[in-house]
């Protein structure tokens, strides 16, 4: 209709919380709970869908996501975004992206379980807010963590667990590709 108000973006509540994805998001920005948060440009948060299908979980933010914000914005994103087309997926239509920790780590190498633990609390509140139907667990690390598992990626890739009630499948990470 020609001169209808514009409606404003859906802010996806928590019933028991009230906390939304940019009220979370501003909390990650400010977070200093490891050392992690000393090289930080910007707070590398995730992108996707309200209520995804598939919550694609990576490990951590790379150097050029550390610059631009966005999450798996390098070749790595490339990759990912095409396997997600293979199968009927996008970020931008039944996906969202997020990472166990929200800062770069130096050099590209793995997080360490004290930084996961520092940032385990806010991929938690993602997930309680997005509410996704499915969890993509994007390498060793991740499945490891959320899995809380030894087990290598051979044991556990393309196997389902049950995570929290939510279906989870391992799979490698597009660098691991």
């Amino acid at each position: 209709k020609e001169n209808a108000p514009e409606t404003e973006p859906v802010q996806q509540k928590t019933p028991a919380s009230g906390m939304t994805l940019d009220t979370l998001f501003a909390k990650v920005s400010a977070c200093s709970n490891c050392l992690l948060s000393r090289n930080r440009q910007k707070s590398v948060f995730g992108e996707g869908v309200a209520y995804p299908t598939v919550l694609v979980v990576g490990d951590s933010p790379e150097e050029n996501d550390n610059l631009t914000g966005r999450i798996f914005s390098g070749g790595s994103g490339a990759l990912l975004d095409k396997m997600l087309g293979s199968i009927n997926l996008s970020r931008t239509a039944n996906c969202y992206v997020a990472n166990l920790v929200k800062c770069s780590t130096s050099m590209g190498r793995f997080p360490m379980n004290d930084e996961i633990a520092s940032c385990s609390g806010f991929l938690q509140a993602q997930i309680h807010i997005l509410k996704p139907k499915y969890i993509l667990a994007m390498g060793r690390t991740v499945a490891q963590a959320l899995l809380k598992t030894g087990e290598g990626m051979g044991t556990l890739h393309g196997k389902w667990f049950d995570y929290n009630g939510i279906p989870l499948m391992p799979t490698y990470h597009p660098d691991e590709l």
